[in-house]
């Protein structure tokens, strides 16, 4: 009888395909948690905080609301909250990065790019909470805003 400890070349075969497949598996793993850490971001996911959308009130009221209206309805501009920012959203396919960068960029009207990016980050985390995006852990930075998906509309199902 053979030791238990002796090798034959289809042991040490199966041995060597062993190692591959746990090194296979590992390399798997290991691309599955970096596609996991880099995934996009569902609008139901929270992608940005309670203390970003509350900011966002403030700098809203300061210098949006004079144009969008006192509770987003839209008054000399468009709204900003309902099914008009829905389907503005949808029919344009909005990202999350083309939408804070149209707000930096145009708004306020009357002195487009004066506010700060934290104020331009909230303002956007206040409009997503108003139209029922849900708050999360994680605060929204530009960095992050390409992970983050606005449609489905919340409270609609993917088309």
């Amino acid at each position: 009888m053979r030791a238990a400890t002796s090798m034959t070349p289809d042991t040490e075969h199966g041995s060597r395909a062993a190692t591959r497949t746990r090194g296979t598996v590992l390399l798997l793993s290991v691309l599955s948690i970096l596609a996991v850490g880099s995934a996009t971001l569902a609008a139901t996911d929270g992608f940005y905080t309670r203390g970003q959308a509350s900011g966002g009130v403030s700098v809203y009221a300061s210098f949006c609301a004079r144009c969008h209206g006192a509770t987003l309805q839209g008054e000399t501009a468009p709204p900003l909250v309902g099914r008009s920012f829905e389907r503005s959203l949808t029919s344009k396919k909005t990202t999350a990065q083309q939408l804070y960068d149209y707000i930096a960029l145009h708004m306020p009207g009357n002195t487009p790019g004066f506010l700060t990016e934290t104020q331009y980050i909230q303002v956007l985390a206040f409009l997503l909470s108003a139209n029922g995006y849900q708050p999360g852990p994680t605060e929204l930075t530009k960095d992050t805003l390409a992970n983050v998906e606005l449609l489905p509309y919340p409270g609609r199902k993917s088309r």
